[in-house]
């Protein structure tokens, strides 16, 4: 086993094969979409069970009374102590018997839904990545099939690897704060000792994870079979296994680094598709591939070479699935217009209606900014957007309903408080015309999702079927990313420019 060999691997599989992995790498971004499902819903029932309790107006005066300017003006304890007694009191009109009983349901529901989809998105992920390797036909296919044979295994897998780092943080933070409060230098050098053996069990304990979720796919087997699988690797190949680590440290200081140019570039947003198109993709490909030669299984050798013609025709195959969707399914698109302008509505009329005291502008948000930093940023945002309420819409379209009213709320309430609103609507109108309508295809398509789910679910889809669907959405996802680039071109550098001399600005 050589490691340069997997390094190959990876950059082929990326190169010649993106279509094949990358899917189920795009599906990481739609796992906060369906887990912020379960506090926006919280939020909306606690407010409606205050409401009915007649306690909303109590509230809103109890806000008023706490005097946080005193904190800093009042001087010392007195405007501390007066403002801590507003808050208990503030408390005390919030968190009744039911509205507590339903945080507590909503926060264990959302670790459960984390746990359970990055769990079987992961399953997913290395599915994928070992039927690349291996040249099965149908690379997705395996990767859907993972997902519903191992995604219990890989929820232990994590659940295991959790609770051994919890017990060892606790017996060792028992140990450092017997260590601190002998107090002194010694108490201080004890305390770094414990920190460095919490830092080192902590490494040790991952270690008899690393290979596990590799172990469960390629020999099929469960949590004792992934970890004694994971141990073997490690003791037989001691070398690459070292070389491995070092080479996931070197990548992730890489991807620190890029990081930090792009933050600096202005296009936060960027990293994000970054990690979950290249950098995560090419860890978990080498990873795969050691132990797929490990297992004494043979791995497809595969043409790395860069070819400018399968790119354009990736990019044509996108723009033509992505019309062929909407000539499809108008209806769904036209659904997700109507959930869209309904909340952009109703925010705009509740916002105007609550009297917010609130004032946004859009020229102070584009002071300062770099078009080329906002070209990439704005493009990354919106594509990662479009994937996050696509790919969520398969956990039966709720995720993608509130993803549309979220982002139609945002904008309604953004043009509620906008100082200029001739200003706001110059700006977003060039961009706009591509921008929107490509977030309302993106949200059709979650809403088509939704509908293979629950047809899973209830028997009328096969595995086979979920599995073209994840390979037909990406296509589309290729050709929204060209839309939202044209987009995120004009946003950035016509946009904020072009109406100044027309309105005289």
């Amino acid at each position: 086993m050589d490691i340069n060999e997997a390094f190959r691997s990876a950059y082929a599989t990326l190169v010649s094969k993106p279509s094949s992995v990358l899917p189920f790498y795009l599906m990481s971004v739609s796992v906060p979409a369906v887990a912020r499902v379960a506090p926006l819903l919280t939020g909306v029932f606690v407010y409606l069970a205050l409401l009915r309790r007649g306690s909303i107006d109590e509230i809103r005066s109890a806000l008023d009374d706490v005097p946080l300017d005193e904190v800093g003006n009042a001087g010392g304890f007195e405007g501390m102590e007066e403002t801590g007694e507003e808050l208990a009191e503030l408390f005390d009109l919030i968190l009744v018997p039911e509205v507590v009983a339903v945080i507590v349901l909503a926060s264990v529901v959302f670790v459960v839904v984390v746990v359970a989809l990055n769990a079987a998105v992961n399953a997913g992920q290395v599915g994928a990545v070992y039927g690349v390797l291996t040249g099965v036909e149908k690379p997705v296919d395996r990767g859907i099939s993972s997902v519903f044979e191992h995604t219990s295994t890989f929820v232990l897998l994590f659940v295991a690897e959790a609770v051994a780092i919890l017990v060892a943080t606790a017996v060792l933070l028992g140990v450092g704060s017997v260590s601190v409060s002998t107090g002194g230098i010694l108490g201080a050098a004890l305390g770094l000792v414990v920190g460095l053996v919490w830092l080192a069990t902590v490494v040790g304990i991952h270690v008899f994870f690393v290979f596990a979720p590799q172990s469960v796919v390629v020999d099929g087997v469960g949590l004792r079979g992934a970890l004694r699988g994971n141990l073997d690797f490690v003791t037989q190949n001691p070398a690459e296994f070292i070389a491995y680590l070092i080479f996931a440290f070197a990548a992730l200081i890489g991807f620190g680094s890029v990081a930090g140019f792009l933050n600096v570039l202005g296009a936060p947003a960027a990293v994000t598709v970054v990690g979950f198109v290249i950098f995560s993709p090419f860890v978990a490909v080498v990873k795969t591939d050691m132990y797929t030669r490990h297992a004494g299984e043979d791995v497809e050798d595969m043409d790395g070479s860069v070819d400018v013609h399968r790119v354009t025709g990736a990019l044509r195959e996108g723009l033509d699935e992505t019309r062929a969707f909407v000539t499809a399914r108008p209806l769904l698109v036209a659904v997700s217009g109507l959930i869209f302008v309904g909340s952009a509505v109703g925010a705009w009329e509740a916002t105007q209606a609550a009297g917010v005291g609130i004032e946004t502008s859009i020229s102070n948000r584009l002071e300062g900014m770099s078009p080329v930093g906002e070209f990439f940023n704005y493009t990354a945002n919106n594509w990662a957007v479009g994937v996050a309420q696509s790919y969520a819409g398969f956990v039966f379209g709720v995720a993608t309903v509130v993803s549309l009213v979220f982002n139609g709320s945002l904008i309604g309430f953004l043009t509620a408080t906008e100082a200029n609103l001739v200003e706001l609507t110059a700006f977003i109108v060039p961009h706009g015309i591509i921008e929107i309508p490509a977030l309302l295809i993106s949200g059709g398509l979650g809403l088509h999702l939704g509908g293979v789910g629950i047809g899973y679910v209830r028997g009328r889809v096969s595995a086979e079927e979920v599995a073209d669907e994840t390979r037909r959405a990406y296509r589309i996802f290729v050709g929204l990313l060209v839309l939202f680039g044209v987009a995120g071109f004009v946003e950035g550098f016509i946009s904020p420019y072009y109406y100044g001399p027309l309105l005289g600005i």
